[in-house]
């Protein structure tokens, strides 16, 4: 994780220097893994997205959409066993013994 946090915080820096920066912004949301880190990547990038429109911001936007798209869907996957084995038991009659 030492490389990630190291290029997002070269991806910040650049932005804060530079925010026309055509390749900070994809840098960002390349290195932005955690649902933390894709949503303050996002609040980062639509700050900077009001300024004007860019090319390299909208691409590094909607690589985030579905990054944290993605997430939500692994969340919620990850809890699917948890809530089919209750639902399992109710529905399905125990095997004769």
């Amino acid at each position: 994780m030492g490389r990630i946090s190291d290029a997002q915080a070269q991806a910040n820096f650049i932005l804060s220097r530079q925010p026309q920066n055509e390749e900070a912004p994809l840098l960002l949301a390349e290195a932005s893994l955690t649902h933390t880190d894709i949503e303050a990547a996002q609040r980062r990038l639509q700050a900077l997205a009001r300024g004007g429109d860019r090319a390299a911001l909208e691409l590094a936007l909607g690589s985030l959409a579905c990054a944290a798209t993605m997430w939500r869907r692994r969340r919620r996957l990850s809890s699917a066993p948890k809530l089919w084995t209750p639902a399992r038991r109710r529905c399905i009659p125990p095997w004769p013994a």
